[in-house]
């Protein structure tokens, strides 16, 4: 109760300030010097970059997603997801942990392969799982093309085969799309499903 009060008493700066230093949530938000030097070294990949953010703020909290609930729908029986009103978060390091785990398949694996300068076609929409999927295409220095499911055919098409991409992602939703444009071109090694519940 004392820290309050002296709060209430300062202003402008000292007061933004002072909630800095005893707030947690703010903490996190204050880059850390010694991160924010090694990020900025010369001759750096972008990876390296990246690599290095993750791991200095490995406990820090990253991203979050809506909490849902899976329920029967009582007319139908199909199970549907009801958004609540909390979020499930993931740390730095945890994110790091699911982009170290795909880029790893990436790098080693003979039949899903993706070699630097190759393409990854990527059909849905921002979330941790497209995150993941984004920072490891940096990780092995792949291309990103990101595709909406509502582009025409023949425009999805043209830009498979013009990029040529080894692997195409995309979410549950859009599986038929992916599944359809990954018959057609034979560059394609894996099709990767993301934003998927078994429930």
């Amino acid at each position: 109760m004392p820290s309050q009060n002296m709060n209430q008493t300062l202003t402008g700066p000292e007061r933004i300030i002072a909630m800095a230093e005893n707030d947690p949530q703010l903490q996190n938000l204050i880059p850390n010097p010694t991160i924010a030097k090694a990020i900025t070294q010369p001759n750096m990949h972008y990876w390296q970059v990246i690599e290095t953010a993750l791991s200095g703020y490995s406990a820090r909290p990253a991203m979050a997603e809506r909490h849902y609930e899976v329920v029967a729908d009582p007319v139908n029986g199909r199970k549907q997801k009801v958004f609540q009103q909390t979020f499930n978060t993931i740390t730095y390091g945890e994110l790091q942990s699911r982009v170290q785990a795909l880029a790893a398949v990436w790098q080693t694996h003979p039949q899903h392969r993706v070699n630097p300068g190759e393409f990854v076609s990527v059909i849905g929409f921002a979330g941790i799982d497209y995150a993941t999927i984004d920072l490891a295409c940096e990780y092995v220095q792949a291309i990103t093309v990101p595709l909406q499911a509502s582009l025409a055919t023949v425009s999805l098409d043209g830009i498979f085969s013009a990029t040529e991409a080894v692997a195409v992602a995309s979410t549950i939703d859009d599986i038929v799309v992916a599944a359809q444009m990954a018959v057609k071109q034979s560059s394609i090694r894996s099709v990767i499903v993301f934003d998927y519940d078994e429930r």
